[in-house]
């Protein structure tokens, strides 16, 4: 929107995030309160097109939920606060979905946002004397309302919602006025709307059990027909393949791997699947991937996975051919991640991985290469401030991120959220690659959203070690275990509770003898490895270790249920020990949400991104949950 004398904007909600002054905005709740906020373009303020924030409160006796939006760029090394001295008035406009709606009214200059809170200025009707209504209506709040806090350093804006039940309000025109009298001119012809070209993005979607689509003809149809309702017209599909064991330690003369001998199984299916696929215009990449093939001891295996489906395309009809190749190898699941300097030998060599991948792709075959990363790469390591996946590459030093759109034809984003709106949603986490990709003119970028639920997990940790000895021990006595997700079959977690790294294995659910006695093993060798008592360390040293442990599964919200659980150690003292249970964050996944709310979210996202040029569209994963959520039956609007 233009400048307009005696006006400052805070946010319009028409030009993403963050807002006019370098902002975010986003939601809290606590308890069994929920709140989710969309970008509405049913309802906003003004004539013309516009842009409206939607906010959807269910308040609860037990617990709280508000919105915040912040006046301040929170991401610059120095905190500039809004100078508010030459205004009169906080403005914003707002209309409910049935009138009636009530909320608290709360402010915060610097010291308010240090603390993480904000001052109470009063109840809505106290600016709204009538209440809020079905109409839009400006709220004008007087900065002398706010005498207490330091006008000069201006925080941010809180709504908070006290009232028991259901509240949906839209919020317009969020800015600081001279004088109640200012207009904002709110969508004027000249400013209506962007003027941005929107570049068309069809969906695409992972399939990760094709067996089932081979053999049944219905199953293959219902799949066809469920992506030519959704806009799905490109499959990332996981081939099945066997491997020559003798092959996969084979090197070349300048010391990279060579190709693992690879067959690809079902390969007259694969070309019936194929076929059909693409007369109903559909695109296939052949999709597999594991952390471990990050490192260069696991390379030859991708790499012979590549050369498989280059010979399966050159021996088919075009039509029966893969249209692409597409890895989900995340490095970051290997144990030796949480060691910095380990963590960028493995983003090199994961960077080495894939550029070979291309490479041959470009050479030998027309299509395309791609892999799946994680929106966080480029986000500060709360340790070192520096970009967590940061690595020096072909002489460049830049997120792997960057380097993947750099050098790549295509990413895929785990943009694993189920808003699309907010300090944490899908928005501000795909717009900063999406605006490298662009500038970089580099990979097509597709933004991934989840769609599946996975049960809560137990693990059984040992006490481990100050972080200085972890590191001692990876990068020495126990360097083979920096490479593995997976040990004995059972897959290996860190826990990082800020000063000490904890490992340990999931627990297997209704194991056999034979686990039992293998996981024991495992979980031994664990503790020799990265324990405590492996190292020796004091009693007292344990009982630190161990209640800081407690603590970072406390505050966690992905972790509970802390149970000191000792390991017995045949013949000798017993192992310090712990279990804690992992549970997916609601907020990572649309599995428990309904169809309609997916596409609510889904949709809004899908819309701020299009106005990137390198904007591949919206990638779900995955089919097997993606066909379930569409059949789940909506709730009631509030």
């Amino acid at each position: 929107m233009a400048a307009v004398p005696g006006v400052a904007l805070v946010d319009d909600f028409e030009s993403g995030v963050p807002n006019a002054m370098g902002g975010s905005q986003g939601r809290f709740h606590a308890g069994a309160c929920k709140i989710e906020t969309l970008r509405d373009t049913t309802f906003f303020h003004g004539s013309g097109r516009g842009t409206s924030l939607r906010v959807r409160a269910d308040k609860q006796e037990n617990g709280y939920c508000g919105v915040w939006m912040q006046f301040f760029e929170a991401k610059a090394a120095k905190r500039r606060f809004f100078d508010a001295k030459p205004y009169a008035y906080l403005s914003f406009w707002i209309r409910g979905q049935v009138g009636g709606e009530r909320f608290l009214v709360k402010m915060s200059d610097r010291s308010w946002v240090e603390k993480e809170d904000s001052l109470e200025l009063g109840e809505i009707r106290k600016f709204l004397p009538d209440g809020v209504s079905r109409n839009w209506q400006e709220v004008l709040i007087p900065l002398s309302d706010a005498a207490s806090l330091d006008i000069s350093n201006l925080g941010g804006l809180t709504l908070l919602f006290h009232s028991t039940g259901a509240t949906t309000i839209y919020i317009d025109d969020v800015c600081f006025k001279t004088d109640a009298e200012v207009k904002l001119n709110p969508n004027a012809p000249e400013n209506a709307e962007r003027q941005i070209a929107r570049h068309a993005a069809p969906r695409t979607m992972w399939l990760w059990k094709l067996s089932e689509f081979l053999d049944n003809d219905i199953a293959r149809e219902n799949l066809f027909d469920l992506c030519a309702t959704e806009g799905i017209e490109q499959l990332w599909v996981q081939v099945s393949y066997k491997t020559d064991p003798l092959s996969t330690s084979a090197s070349q003369p300048n010391g990279k791997a060579a190709p693992a001998h690879v067959e690809l199984r079902h390969e007259d299916k694969l070309r019936t699947f194929l076929a059909a696929a693409h007369k109903t215009r559909l695109q296939v990449h052949a999709l597999d991937g594991d952390p471990e093939y990050s490192v260069r001891a696991k390379h030859s295996i991708p790499l012979g996975v590549v050369e498989a489906i280059i010979a399966f395309n050159q021996a088919s009809a075009p039509d029966q051919r893969f249209d692409g190749i597409h890895f989900d190898n995340e490095p970051h699941a290997l144990l030796g991640w949480g060691d910095r300097t380990r963590r960028e030998r493995m983003l090199k060599e994961f960077l080495d991985l894939h550029v070979e991948c291309q490479r041959r792709v470009r050479t030998q075959s027309g299509l395309s290469f791609g892999v799946d990363i994680p929106f966080w790469w480029h986000h500060p390591d709360p340790q070192t401030g520096r970009p967590v996946g940061e690595v020096s590459f072909n002489g460049k030093k830049k997120p792997a991120s960057w380097h993947c759109v750099d050098l790549l034809d295509n990413v895929g984003i785990m943009n694993y959220r189920d808003n699309a709106d907010g300090a944490d949603g899908m928005v501000v986490h795909g717009q900063d690659i999406l605006r490298y990709a662009d500038e970089a003119k580099g990979a097509r970028v597709f933004m991934g959203v989840e769609t599946s639920l996975s049960a809560p997990t137990d693990t059984w940790y040992v006490v481990g070690l100050p972080r200085k000895r972890f590191e001692t021990a990876i990068r020495s006595t126990a360097r083979e275990f920096g490479d593995l997700c997976r040990y004995e079959g059972f897959r290996v977690r860190r826990l990082d509770d800020g000063e000490n790294v904890h490992v340990g294995l999931e627990v297997p659910v209704a194991p056999n003898g034979e686990e039992i006695v293998r996981f024991q093993r495992a979980i031994k060798t664990i503790s020799d490895k990265f324990g405590a008592a492996g190292q020796n360390l004091p009693a007292s040293s344990i009982g630190h270790l161990r209640a800081a442990a407690e603590t970072a599964v406390r505050v966690d919200p992905e972790l509970g249920n802390f149970r000191n659980r000792d390991l017995p150690n045949t013949g000798r003292a017993e192992i310090p020990a712990f279990q804690a249970t992992s549970e997916m964050l609601p907020k990572i996944t649309f599995g428990d949400d309904n169809y309609d709310r997916f596409l609510e979210q889904v949709g809004a996202a899908e819309k701020s991104f299009r106005s990137y040029k390198k904007f591949g569209g919206m990638a779900v994963h995955s089919y097997e949950s993606f066909q379930l959520l569409t059949r789940r039956p909506a709730v009631a609007s509030r």
